[in-house]
């Protein structure tokens, strides 16, 4: 074979992988729709709840997939909708007024095309709920193996605020994806945002509440957006910010080496205390036994903590707890907090 059919089969298969690139990274929805992301409601009535004490919960849901979501393990149809189930089923135990789930799933092959978002929001009796969008790619490559089969494929997913409270407002707060990776892996990853939303107590007048998912692996970059939200959020009066944190408490033993990841490492990470130092924790730790106690990950033998509830001036906290009785329809625990006295605007 001449060196000019080489170079022409070469040329041949560079464009082939430049095309497949350009439309595995091609988005699902306009732009300015996945920048905005949307707010709905559903036909339920709007329950009887109060104005003066409400309830919240974070639940970072994995999309569905239980244990293994994020692995190569492929859940089927089947197993999405008892994972669902089970997550349901712990919201409608603790009954909260307000609900931030992190990694929902819309229209995606991983989650066999359910709509998780109208699935919680009706299943759990919402009648409002906000999204925004994290992902909304034609095929998303992960986890990183040459089984096809094995990928998230199609997606649309992101973040949701579900409330028994009328929403009046969203603004979608997105992070620069970490330097440190590759252009051709940040076209691919999925969005960190902050989902900032304005809800109505009525005669209590208006709280914010924000719903997050930092940075997971890299500390530098989960400083620097932690620092990024709280410039953007300004005054934290009447504030509530809810969500997977991808960090661990001060007071945290173990920092790093563990069993069920030994790359994560905390060690150097300040993310938490940048927060801490502006609000309140529903679950602050004083002693390691305590600590212990408030683990929300892996959800089938937790070893740290995660997910959290902050809140700013104007709100106190009357309770607080992990719900250890979520069971393994996510790989993370949820976290739910009741709020009294708010102090009117």
């Amino acid at each position: 074979m001449s060196i000019k059919w080489l170079l022409l089969g070469l040329v041949g298969m560079v464009a082939g992988f430049v095309v497949l690139i350009w439309w595995a990274a091609g988005t699902l929805i306009p732009t300015e729709d996945y920048t905005q992301g949307f707010m709905g409601t559903t036909s339920l009535d709007s329950p009887e709840v109060s104005e003066a004490a409400f309830s919240v919960m974070t639940y970072n849901i994995g999309f569905g997939g239980g244990l293994g979501g994020l692995n190569a393990h492929v859940p089927n149809r089947a197993q999405i909708q008892q994972n669902l189930d089970k997550m349901v089923a712990a919201v409608r135990a603790q009954n909260p007024d307000i609900l931030c789930v992190q990694e929902i799933d819309m229209a995606s092959r991983r989650s066999t095309y359910i709509d998780e978002v109208r699935w919680i929001a009706t299943q759990a009796g919402f009648p409002y709920y906000a999204v925004a969008y994290t992902w909304a790619q034609q095929w998303v490559p992960y986890p990183t193996t040459l089984d096809f089969r094995c990928h998230f494929g199609r997606t649309l997913a992101g973040q949701a605020v579900f409330s028994k409270f009328p929403i009046h407002a969203q603004q979608v707060l997105r992070f620069p994806k970490p330097g440190q990776n590759s252009w051709i892996y940040n076209l691919f990853y999925l969005d960190r945002v902050a989902q900032i939303l304005t809800l109505d107590l009525g005669a209590q007048g208006l709280i914010r509440v924000v719903n997050v998912h930092l940075e997971a692996w890299n500390a530098r970059s989960r400083e620097a957006q932690v620092a990024q939200l709280l410039s953007t959020l300004g005054t934290l009066d009447r504030t509530i910010v809810a969500g997977d944190f991808n960090t661990i408490p001060d007071v945290a033993q173990k920092r790093d080496q563990f069993s069920d990841d030994s790359e994560d490492d905390y060690r150097d990470d300040h993310s938490f205390s940048q927060i801490s130092r502006h609000l309140s924790e529903v679950l602050p730790a004083a002693t390691p036994v305590e600590e212990s106690a408030q683990w929300t990950y892996p959800s089938d033998a937790p070893s740290r903590r995660l997910d959290y509830i902050f809140y700013g001036p104007g709100l106190t906290c009357s309770g607080s707890e992990v719900v250890q009785s979520a069971g393994s329809g996510s790989d993370h625990l949820p976290v739910a907090a009741r709020f009294r006295h708010v102090s009117p605007q």
